[in-house]
Parts: C-alpha cells; sequence; structure tokens
C-alpha cells in the first residue's frame, strides 16, 4: 500500500512538472516569436530607409527618381546610362517590396504590412503608368512570381 501511495504521488509531481514546463515553453515561444517579429520589422524599415537614403546621398540618381514619379522616363535610345541607373533604383525599390512581401508572410503582422502595402501598390501604379514594358519586366523578372502575382491580385 504504501508503495502504491508513494507511487501515485510520484505520478502527480511528474504530471505538474510537466504541465509547468509546456506553459514556460509556450510563453518562452510567445517571447521568441514577437522578438523575430520585431527583428524583422526592424530589417525590412531598415532596407526602405537604405534606399531613400541612397536617393539623398546621391542628388542625381534622387533627380531620376523624381523625375520618373512624375512622368518623365529617359529613353533608352538617347540616355541610357540615365536608363539603367533609373531601373536599378526601381529594381531595388521593389526588391525591398518583394523582401517585405516575405516577411509578411512569415513574420509581419496586418498592419504593419498593410502600410508597405500601399506604398507597394502605388509604386506598381506608378510603373504601370509610366508605359514603358520594357522597364516593367526588367524589373518584374527579378522579382520572386509569388509576390507579382501578390501584386497583380492586390493591387488593383
Amino acid at each position: 500500500m504504501k508503495f502504491e501511495k508513494w507511487s501515485l504521488i510520484t505520478e502527480s509531481v511528474g504530471t505538474i512538472a510537466i504541465v509547468a514546463s509546456l506553459m514556460v515553453l509556450v510563453f518562452q515561444i510567445r517571447e521568441n516569436t514577437e522578438a523575430t517579429r520585431i527583428a524583422s520589422f526592424d530589417a525590412v524599415t531598415q532596407s526602405f530607409n537604405d534606399w531613400r537614403n541612397f536617393m539623398v546621398e546621391n542628388p542625381e540618381v534622387g533627380e531620376l527618381y523624381f523625375n520618373y514619379k512624375n512622368g518623365v522616363i529617359p529613353s533608352a535610345e538617347k540616355e541610357g546610362l540615365e536608363r539603367r541607373m533609373l531601373g536599378a533604383v526601381l529594381v531595388n525599390l521593389f526588391t525591398d517590396h518583394d523582401r517585405a512581401y516575405l516577411a509578411y508572410r512569415s513574420r509581419l503582422d496586418s498592419d504593419e504590412w498593410d502600410r508597405i502595402r500601399r506604398g507597394m501598390c502605388s509604386d506598381r501604379d506608378e510603373l504601370l503608368g509610366a508605359n514603358d514594358d520594357e522597364l516593367r519586366r526588367s524589373i518584374y523578372r527579378l522579382l520572386t512570381s509569388e509576390f507579382v502575382a501578390y501584386m497583380e491580385a492586390h493591387c488593383d
């Protein structure tokens, strides 16, 4: 009888210890998930900040971008270097959006993503409005097909 009593007590203590361990594990996973989400958002934000800083530090490239935003695109025949520079700037911008989309799928919450998505859709609309299929194709070919499909489905 004593052995059965001790066995029951031991099993009860073991069960309580397992439940307590699982609770601690759940709290740690939540904390790690939040830390990962914050780190992901910081990385995405830093990437966009770096892109904007590049515009400020390189006024000639910034001018090309702002001219593009106003509908002026260097022609391939006359301004090849400027056109390539603009293409590189836009590729960097859209790959930042692509990375942000991947972070959203795994870590960013919907409020953070919604702000980024609005900017992404605005940038996509400007690119489509530029009526330059060659420029659009050169950018889209460097993006993930999943991201391009997402833009096509969610930016209209």
